[in-house]
């Protein structure tokens, strides 16, 4: 058993990764491997509980696992975890309709609204088929719940792969781009894709540090900051979510440099047993 397995199963005291000295720290982060521990930048802080997980980087923050259609859904679902590597993860699933998702409250002080740089970590990895299409989660506007229609008529900022490329959809945009398949493993290993999105439209793609893809610009992105969904698509569109697992998930409200993605990738590749 791993230090890392070790520490999973007594709740985690320690921070073996980190964010810090890359210009500041993120307004939103979650981590599946503890249920508590030790966050540089923040303290001592509850990560998980029960069906709830909590920013690390505010307390008051709460998201719940839920599959109620709901801008104010129940936590009445219960996290599934996996480990790989000595990471625990947590499981989520394809289809329109997943069997359960995380969604937190949006608003912000953690995620931009309109057109703003941003950007987005996450680690995931076994996408349940890495041709296929799903998205992964992002913002959302107030749920509408159509099961399909238009790309053009509720507000989001949704990540994911759509035939075979990189796409983030929302409001008055639809940009997919560069090859996903190249670069995604539907193996067991962990993955790190860094999307950094500017305030013309443009969407720069870093996959396990490295820049593998960018979007054209585009005048017309127009995100909502209503909600976060992790585990299912945009709610207008109804596209399918990825089955597989996912693990750190973390949100700046500015456009990371490549400097800054490659020392979070060189610093905290071990930690994920790469």
């Amino acid at each position: 058993m791993t230090m890392q397995q070790m520490l999973v199963g007594m709740g985690g005291p320690r921070d073996d990764t980190s964010l810090d000295g890359i210009g500041g720290y993120p307004t939103f982060e979650i981590r599946p491997w503890a249920n508590s521990g030790y966050v540089k930048g923040a303290g001592d802080v509850t990560w998980n509980s029960g069906n709830q997980v909590y920013n690390v980087r505010d307390q008051s923050h709460i998201g719940r696992w839920t599959n109620n259609r709901s801008n104010n859904p129940s936590a009445n679902q219960s996290p599934t975890y996996s480990t790989s590597a000595g990471v625990r993860g947590w499981q989520v699933y394809q289809g329109n309709a997943p069997t359960k998702w995380l969604r937190f409250s949006g608003g912000s002080t953690w995620f931009i609204g309109g057109a703003a740089d941003h950007s987005y970590m996450i680690w995931l990895r076994s996408p349940h088929n890495n041709t296929g299409d799903w998205h992964v989660g992002g913002q959302d506007g107030t749920p509408t719940w159509t099961s399909g229609g238009g790309h053009t008529n509720a507000t989001a900022g949704m990540y994911g792969v759509r035939s075979s490329q990189w796409e983030r959809i929302g409001h008055g945009y639809d940009l997919k781009f560069g090859n996903a398949t190249t670069h995604l493993s539907t193996g067991s290993s962990w993955q790190c894709l860094i999307w950094t999105c500017q305030s013309n439209g443009q969407i720069d793609l870093y996959y396990d540090g490295t820049l593998v893809a960018s979007s054209g610009t585009n005048s017309g992105m127009n995100q909502a900051n209503t909600n976060f969904f992790l585990g299912r698509s945009w709610s207008k569109q109804d596209l399918s979510g990825m089955g597989g697992y996912v693990a750190w998930n973390a949100y700046w409200k500015r456009e990371l440099t490549p400097s800054q993605i490659s020392t979070i990738w060189n610093r905290n590749k071990a930690f994920f047993g790469r």
